[in-house]
This record gives C-alpha cells, structure tokens and sequence, in this order.
C-alpha cells in the first residue's frame, strides 16, 4: 500500500510541478483534480502519509521524503475505494485515541494510568477539549503529536 501511495506523490509532483506542496493544494488535487477522493479523505490521505513518514512539513509545506527517482505513475493509475479504506484512517478511530495510542507505545505506560492522566489535566484546565487535554499531556511525557493538531482542531471545531 505504501508503493500506491508514494505513486500518489509522483503523480501530484508531475500534475503540479513542484515538490513542495501546500495542504491545499494536495486536497485539491485528490479530489479535484483526480476524483479519487472528499476533500476530508484528502486531508485524511495526507495526515496518514505524514505518518507513515512519505511526506514531511518544511516551512508550512509538505515535501516527499524518499526518493522519486525511478518511480513510473501508470497511465491508468488510480486509488480504488478498497485502497483508501486500505491507507485512509479507520472509521470510528478518533483523535482522542491515536493521542493515546501513541503516548502508550511511546512510554509503555497502560492505557488506564495514561485515560486517568488525561481526565485530571481536563478536571484541572476546566473548559479544556478532551483531545487538547490528550495532546497537553502527550506534549509533557515528551511524545511528538504534532501531525495530529489539525485533527484535534478540526474535532473541536467541528
């Protein structure tokens, strides 16, 4: 599935001319341009390319972060529903939970002492989302997160 989506990124880079791409601009091609997707799986597309390390941000912008050299976009190249259900991040699976899933795989501490933390830093900053109190306490033990605030922007926003 990585293979598919690092064609993803050669066929924008192709499409678009550069090699630095605004989130914007990636939404766009992937649903606009392309048809494949919403413009919310877009940016759901490109959080989980951010995770699995294929793009990275550099000054606001997101950039490949492998090797394009040799990769051929087919002329019928396309993602399929089966692919974005594949790469896309799964249903039901909040913020609140990736936060704590990672602080639990990168501290080992349990998932109850990590929920119980959670809810004392929500009890103790009051009028505080639940997934910011995630990201706060995340931020303290030292557990990078930051691909996951426009998510927890867009939950409590929404």
């Amino acid at each position: 599935m990585i293979e598919k989506l690092k064609i993803a990124i050669v066929s924008a880079y192709q499409t678009l001319g550069t090699k630095e791409f605004k989130l914007e601009d990636l939404v766009k091609f992937l649903s606009f341009n392309r048809g494949w997707v919403s413009p919310n799986e877009a940016r759901d597309i490109v959080n989980t390319m951010v995770e699995k390390k294929l793009l990275r941000k550099k000054d606001g912008k997101y950039v490949p972060n492998f090797s394009m050299k040799g990769i051929i976009v087919p002329l019928d190249f396309y993602l399929s529903p089966q692919d974005l259900k594949d790469i896309s991040p799964k249903k039901g699976e909040d913020v609140f939970m990736k936060i704590v899933d990672r602080i639990i795989s990168t501290t080992g501490e349990e998932k109850k002492k990590v929920i119980a933390e959670i809810n004392r830093k929500k009890i103790e900053l009051e009028y505080i989302h639940t997934p910011v109190a995630a990201l706060l306490v995340a931020d303290e033990k030292g557990v990078d997160c930051s691909e996951l605030i426009e998510d927890v922007m867009r939950e409590v926003l929404e």
